[in-house]
């Protein structure tokens, strides 16, 4: 039985992501609840930025010392590459700006939380949709024990 769960089933990633666009809506969230919302999503768009700079500069390396960083801008990439293209890199480290100047109570401009919103929102729709196209698993049977 795989247990592992895809980013689009994923429901802690789904809430951290809801949860960063009613931040972003100025909408009053749990001290505790805003300041881990800021800490994952500063940390994932800073990671799939960083990954996304290294493979621009072809640093091939970084894919094997950085894994993680790569699985991030993987997450982003695989979903979000038909609607941004070229300019989803910037999009990355737009949105990673946004969330660490956040995450230390200074402001980012209106359009930047746009952009991260509208970042977040593509790839909440690429999760719903991703869910709704895969096929369902077969039933499992479970025979008695006794």
């Amino acid at each position: 039985m795989n247990l592992e769960l895809t980013p689009a089933e994923d429901l802690s990633l789904q809430h951290l992501l809801e949860n960063g666009l009613a931040i972003l809506d100025q909408q009053s969230l749990h001290k505790t609840r805003r300041i881990q919302t800021l800490e994952g999503l500063s940390r994932i768009f800073s990671e799939a930025d960083s990954a996304s700079q290294a493979l621009h500069a072809q640093n091939l390396l970084f894919g094997v010392e950085q894994r993680p960083a790569l699985e991030r801008f993987s997450l982003f990439f695989r979903r979000l590459d038909r609607y941004f293209g070229e300019s989803l890199s910037d999009r990355l480290e737009e949105a990673s700006d946004v969330f660490i100047k956040l995450k230390k109570n200074k402001k980012p401009t209106k359009g930047a939380c746009k952009r991260a919103r509208e970042l977040i929102e593509r790839l909440l729709s690429a999760f719903n949709e991703e869910r709704s196209m895969s096929p369902l698993e077969a039933p499992q049977f479970f025979n008695s024990l006794g």
